[in-house]
């Protein structure tokens, strides 16, 4: 009985989610989950996306996050397309490890350097692909008052919108797991 209860107050907090019509959603297409809290993902797109502050021990920082993508991974895969295999992985304890590139120029109408993180998040009431990025004096690109802000999430909305094929990137990524899985 208590299950049973349990149960119907999940649907009913579920189904009070706003309605979603994936038609209006720029993307190259959509799939149904059966997920009560992420009733579609979108390939090569995004339901909206968020400007997070993250709080750390020392200081704060923005993550652009893209909501309910078919990938987690599209912002590692979309900064592996253009340019590169990344330098550093940040190991997160219960998924992907983030993903940094530095000294990346990222926007055609600035000499400006960035270094980015790639991220995201695959879990049972969210998913999202993230990112962060600093310009070479380490400022938070993502913050509200960076003269950058707007270009940057502009180009990581194109970007995702006009994503390749994930195979090399995905060849590339699962090729350190078993290198890492060798030299252990």
């Amino acid at each position: 009985m208590l299950i049973l209860f349990f149960s119907a107050f999940q649907q009913m907090n579920a189904q009070k989610a706003e309605t979603e019509d994936p038609a209006k959603v720029k993307s190259k297409g959509f799939q149904k989950t059966a997920n009560p809290y992420i009733h579609y993902v979108y390939i090569n797109g995004f339901k909206n996306y968020t400007v997070e502050k993250l709080e750390g021990k020392e200081t704060g920082f923005h993550e652009l996050r893209f909501h309910h993508v078919f990938s987690a991974m599209y912002t590692r895969q979309l900064m592996f397309d253009n340019f590169g295999k990344w330098q550093k992985e940040i190991e997160i304890l219960g998924t992907e490890p983030m993903l940094v590139w530095r000294d990346i120029k990222l926007l055609k109408n600035s000499k400006e350097t960035f270094t980015v993180f790639a991220g995201g998040i695959s879990e049972w009431k969210e998913k999202y692909a993230s990112i962060s990025v600093f310009d070479s004096k380490r400022n938070d690109c993502l913050a509200e008052n960076h003269p950058l802000r707007k270009q940057l999430i502009q180009f990581f909305s194109e970007k995702i919108w006009n994503l390749a094929d994930a195979k090399a990137f995905e060849k590339v990524f699962h090729e350190r797991n078993s290198k890492d899985l060798k030299n252990k």
